[in-house]
């Protein structure tokens, strides 16, 4: 299911980069990002909604870019296509839609064709609302303990408090949003090498030098691109806050993968601004691919540290060695065990990092006034008794 996921996410990216009409090597970039390979390569629902909204955009530049041409019914297909695919991907996605508006002035062929895209566009919004309503917001939040739906009517009822909230809450993320846009481990388990975060955006930047200049964007493409984009951006960053919204409590959770989709948009309103040399395009597309290859080549041994290796070998005296995350017990929610008289209970350790030194048992609670001891007891492989310690239970 990975593969075939990572091979679903290519397979549009590729046709998402032969459409849009500049701006190419830029995509290409953007659609190598460490975060967006991640998600393309676990189980999720991000790395369809991540391709359908990059296929989307590909598709909307790809039509307006024909100034001359009339919408034609081969346009008016891809268009539709491209709006059913966001419309079944994420709840909400349809958001995006508003980019459409780059093709206001357009002249259709057939009067007809309108209407099919129009149509194309309430199918797919009127769908990703019913299955909001019917998957999405019926369940309940952490915050409150009561459904989604309550919540939004919640912040009917607090609109300048939640903006309050919102904003503060903005602000104070944007190192994490970041962070989370361009490269992180799935729950935030590990650490992402610093130069990850260096290196990526250093490739965008010079991707701008790659493409050809981009004689269609007009300035009033450019600020709707631009605009569409800081809307979708900031309605995803509102999906936290409102489901974790309580009246007068500020709120600093964030999910910087609900970006993915929509940050091109930003990118893109700055594209092929400038026709630079045969030469020297050749030599940013080179320098860009170095790049984020390397971004991508650094994260992905962190990756292999956090998740794959018998051990994260020390880094320095406060970074000492552990085991990766995937392999530890689930410490935030441990198994626990009623303890009776006569009990006995027995843990293995597989000391490959290094040797063990010491064990300790939690004890989380004892009930009534119970009398007698525990004895822990330690062998080797061989059975052979390593070490002992009884214990008073009143102890």
């Amino acid at each position: 299911m990975r593969i075939a996921g990572l091979c679903l996410f290519l397979f549009l990216g590729f046709f998402t980069i032969r459409m849009i009409p500049s701006g190419k090597w830029l995509m290409t970039m953007l659609l190598l990002a460490p975060m967006n390979l991640y998600q393309a390569a676990t189980l999720n629902g991000d790395r369809f909604t991540i391709a359908a909204a990059f296929f989307f955009i590909a598709a909307v530049f790809k039509v307006f870019a024909k100034k001359d041409e009339p919408i034609n019914l081969k346009d008016t297909l891809l268009l539709v296509l491209a709006s059913i695919l966001v419309g079944v991907s994420k709840s909400g996605t349809f958001v995006i839609f508003p980019l459409m508006l780059l093709l206001i002035g357009k002249r259709f062929g057939k009067r007809s064709y309108i209407w099919i895209v129009v149509a194309g566009v309430v199918i797919s919004i009127l769908y990703s609302i019913g299955w909001s309503m019917v998957a999405v917001l019926g369940t309940k939040v952490q915050a409150t303990g009561t459904t989604r739906a309550y919540q939004m009517e919640l912040i009917l009822q607090n609109i300048p408090d939640f903006l309050r909230i919102y904003f503060i809450g903005i602000f104070n993320l944007i190192p994490r949003y970041y962070t989370d846009w361009a490269a992180e481990y799935g729950y935030w388990m590990g650490t992402v090498p610093w130069p990850v975060y260096a290196l990526f955006p250093i490739s965008l930047l010079v991707a701008y030098f790659a493409d050809l200049k981009a004689d269609f964007m007009t300035k009033r493409a450019r600020w709707i691109t631009l605009l569409v984009g800081l809307f979708c951006l900031g309605l995803m960053a509102s999906v936290k806050f409102v489901f974790a919204y309580v009246p007068g409590q500020l709120y600093y959770g964030a999910q910087g993968r609900y970006f993915l989709p929509f940050a091109p948009l930003v990118f893109l309103a700055c594209m092929g601004l400038a026709n630079l040399a045969s030469k020297w395009r050749v030599t940013a597309m080179i320098t860009s691919l170095v790049f984020i290859v390397s971004a991508m080549a650094i994260y992905g041994y962190g990756a292999y540290r956090t998740y794959y290796t018998t051990c994260v070998y020390a880094v320095d005296a406060t970074h000492p060695c552990t085991l990766p995350v995937y392999r530890n017990l689930d410490t935030k929610n441990p198994v626990n065990v009623d303890l009776k008289a006569g009990s006995i209970i027995e843990q293995s350790f597989d000391p490959e990092c290094s040797p063990i030194n010491s064990i300790d048992v939690n004890i989380l609670g004892i009930s009534a006034d119970p009398q007698g001891s525990v004895i822990l007891t330690f062998f080797d492989n061989a059975k052979n008794v390593l070490g002992q310690s009884e214990v008073p239970i009143s102890q």
